[in-house]
């Protein structure tokens, strides 16, 4: 029995061309952000290497977290299907798709996030652990010091997000 090759062809690129596009327009995007978020983080504030990591993915998840709403919303979706030159383009019928990459991706880059802020937290020796990671004592960031909070906050709220975005608990029939 012959087994069959997975390799790329000219005919499978071809086919794929507005996919292959979208994914490459979308990861200059990200490494563009990577990029501006290296320069002026170290250049321009000369900011210490855990900070600069936090920022990117920050900046990163900031991207990330609007595009993943934009690639559902149904109006757009709708404009994009009844264009003939933005159909062709646009591989509008992958939206779910890629919606679940950019959630996958979003994911990563939230852990990311919190292990860079967690390691920089360690640097200071100001305050303890656990005064900086669930207090405001602190004092960080623009609100009062809730920057900490917020965060834990939020990643709570992702837990729970990936965790009803589980297959088993959607096949449930509860989130049609």
């Amino acid at each position: 029995m012959e087994q069959k090759k997975n390799k790329l062809s000219i005919a499978d690129m071809k086919k794929n061309l507005s996919r292959i596009i979208m994914l490459i327009i979308y990861l200059l995007i990200n490494h563009g952000l990577v990029i501006y978020v290296i320069y002026y983080r170290t250049i321009k504030v000369k900011l210490n290497v855990p900070i600069v990591f936090a920022r990117i993915c920050g900046m990163l998840l900031n991207f990330n977290c609007t595009f993943i709403i934009v690639l559902m919303l149904k109006q757009t979706i709708r404009i994009i299907r009844s264009n003939k030159f933005l159909r062709k383009g646009i591989p509008v019928d992958d939206h779910i798709d890629f919606h679940k990459v950019v959630g996958r991706i979003i994911v990563v880059l939230s852990i990311l996030h919190t292990i860079a802020h967690v390691v920089n937290v360690g640097a200071y020796n100001n305050h303890s652990w656990v005064a900086y990671l669930f207090t405001t004592e602190p004092n960080i960031g623009w609100v009062g010091g809730f920057a900490s909070l917020s965060g834990l906050l939020l990643c709570i709220i992702l837990s729970v997000i990936v965790v009803c975005s589980m297959r088993w608990i959607r096949r449930g029939g509860h989130f049609q």
